[in-house]
């Protein structure tokens, strides 16, 4: 058998290997494993291969769930560095890295890099379908980042996306919607819009409480958004 087809029947297995660790939640058996991976896939494809980024992906997200986001954000970076030299499959993979890459920078306080990686992807998502949960997700953290930069009213319009969206895919009855209006309630009550900001806040509370949910979430603490934690996009990377 050819050297080079034995070292990437190896380098799959080691995928998935790092991939049952990952899901087993040993994180440094699955770094390891990822790492041997990406050691073979680069020795026959070189440093600029789809199979390499889809590593580097991998190891990225295993970094994450070690806490070590410096050096997960500097895979990522590699990651998307590799895909855009090469042409693009499923656009959902690289919307996946490119909003991985924002989200790091979001949660280190880079808000401009974050901001330029989350309308990166925004544009990928867009070409998903405008109605693809992603997006609704991406929406809201750009909503977040103009409104801690003081831009109230750019982030008014992208919660005002994100909630469109979300009412088409969930419903409108959805505690997704209910997250979304009572970020747009605290919005228009800074803008002084306060029939427009009961509205919303009205409407979360009627969703929280047909949803069984506790009442305490509908509160404004000294013109502070409340807000849950967004959670990765759907999109998974290619193995």
């Amino acid at each position: 058998m050819d050297h080079g087809v034995e070292s990437l029947e190896l380098a799959n297995t080691l995928s998935n290997i790092g991939y049952a660790k990952q899901q087993l939640e040993d994180f440094d058996g699955a770094l390891e494993a990822n790492q041997e991976c990406l050691r073979l896939r680069r020795g026959v494809f070189g440093d600029t291969h789809e199979d390499v980024a889809s590593t580097l992906t991998h190891i990225a997200l295993v970094l994450l769930k070690l806490e070590r986001h410096d050096i997960a954000l500097k895979v990522f970076l590699e990651a998307y560095r590799i895909r855009n030299t090469i042409p693009v499959g499923d656009m959902s993979n690289l919307a996946f890295i490119v909003y991985n890459i924002a989200h790091i920078y979001h949660h280190q306080g880079c808000h401009d890099d974050a901001l330029k990686f989350y309308l990166v992807t925004a544009e990928i998502e867009k070409g998903l379908g405008t109605a693809h949960l992603d997006l609704s997700i991406t929406y809201y953290n750009i909503g977040q980042l103009f409104y801690q930069r003081g831009e109230i009213e750019l982030a008014l319009t992208k919660f005002n996306e994100a909630l469109n969206i979300e009412c088409e895919c969930y419903g409108s009855n959805h505690p997704n919607c209910a997250r979304t209006l009572n970020e747009i309630g605290n919005i228009e009550m800074q803008l002084g819009n306060l029939e427009a900001a009961l509205k919303s806040y009205t409407n979360a509370l009627r969703i929280y409480k047909s949803a069984g949910m506790m009442d305490e979430p509908v509160v404004v603490h000294s013109l502070k958004l409340w807000r849950f934690d967004i959670a990765h996009p759907k999109a998974a990377p290619a193995a």
